[in-house]
């Protein structure tokens, strides 16, 4: 019984000491948290910028479900598989290579796609109430990456009736958020042809004003980005844009 235990006690370090240096093996994960992204910057592999207009949204949903929408329409709506570094959406398949809190890298052969947290859904306050009704409330539009995408006019609002000038309404709202011509996007009056903004935008300032150039100067502040909606306001003309696919 003596020599028993006194050989325990002698493995016992052995065993210890080879259990601390086996390789702590974790499973890698095949699927990525409910998320909503938008794209905000592509690169090429060398680091170039490169021009997009068809801006990227998409959501990881539950049980591996996906929705993959880009501005100029296409639609996928499937599971995806991830593994490893691997993200495969069915008909295509990108490498992730890096996701944190708020930030998205993925790329898809020679280009990377950077995106961003997508806040624009409409958040509801189901504490508050006006006329009966549940007020909606919505994510302050902090910066200009909540906007990115091509907006058409839908419905507008003004208190003044008289002649309207064609060449100042506007149709059309397109903002890339950055460009080769260091422009956040453009803004299109009725008139305009394709390809021929009257406006680009210069900067959007802290209180939510898009301050543009060209044709004239004008600022357009902006009142809601949220739900696939974009509403702006100038000279007591109220702009309501969707995002039409």
């Amino acid at each position: 019984m003596r020599k028993s235990a006194l050989l325990l006690l002698l493995i016992l370090p052995v065993m210890v000491l080879s259990c601390k240096w086996l390789p702590n093996k974790k499973k890698s994960p095949t699927s990525v948290p409910i998320s909503h992204w938008v794209e905000v910057k592509r690169l090429n592999n060398d680091s170039t910028i490169r021009p997009f207009k068809d801006t990227i949204r998409v959501e990881f949903q539950r049980k591996n479900n996906y929705v993959w929408t880009k501005a100029n329409g296409i639609q996928y709506k499937k599971t995806y598989t991830l593994v490893g570094k691997e993200l495969a959406f069915g008909p295509f398949s990108l490498i992730l290579v890096s996701r944190k809190p708020g930030k998205l890298i993925l790329r898809e052969d020679s280009i990377i796609h950077y995106f961003i947290t997508d806040t624009s859904k409409v958040i509801k306050d189901t504490t508050k109430y006006k006329n009966g009704h549940v007020v909606e409330t919505y994510l302050p539009v902090g910066s200009i990456n909540q906007m990115v995408g091509h907006w058409s006019i839908y419905k507008r609002t003004s208190p003044q009736q008289g002649e309207v000038d064609y060449n100042k309404l506007i149709k059309m709202v397109d903002i890339t958020a950055g460009s080769s011509d260091k422009k956040l996007g453009y803004i299109y009056a009725t008139l305009d042809p394709p390809g021929s903004p009257s406006w680009a935008i210069d900067t959007y300032t802290s209180d939510q004003i898009l301050q543009c150039s060209g044709k004239d100067k004008r600022n357009l502040r902006v009142l809601k980005c949220a739900n696939q909606e974009l509403v702006l306001e100038e000279d007591g003309i109220t702009y309501y844009f969707k995002a039409f696919k």
